[in-house]
């Protein structure tokens, strides 16, 4: 639902969520979220490997990793590193969630 509605909202009037236990779910492109912008843009690289083969239109391909995904993903790992000052005691690797609106 999130997904239809993030990339059709001119065809969408609301969503009701009744089982949004999912980080997904709650997902906002503005805000970001560190795990799930790393498998987005993952998948994106991965189309980049010998033998997987380039998007069909690849300067687009390149142009919106370069406007939108990387910029989102170096936007969410200043907010981990953010994160990890305020809180000195984590282990190496934890991902430190962002503070949640209301909390």
């Amino acid at each position: 639902m999130s997904s239809v509605g993030t990339r059709h909202p001119e065809k969408v009037a609301g969503l009701i969520y009744l089982d949004a236990g999912f980080p997904y779910a709650y997902y906002d492109g503005s805000r970001g979220d560190l795990l799930l912008d790393t498998i987005d843009l993952r998948r994106k690289l991965d189309l980049m490997m010998p033998g997987v083969g380039p998007p069909q239109n690849f300067k687009e391909f390149i142009q919106e990793l370069l406007q939108t995904s990387l910029p989102r993903f170096e936007k969410d790992l200043q907010d981990q590193q953010q994160a990890l000052q305020l809180t000195p005691n984590q282990s190496p690797g934890t991902i430190v969630p962002p503070n949640q609106p209301g909390s």
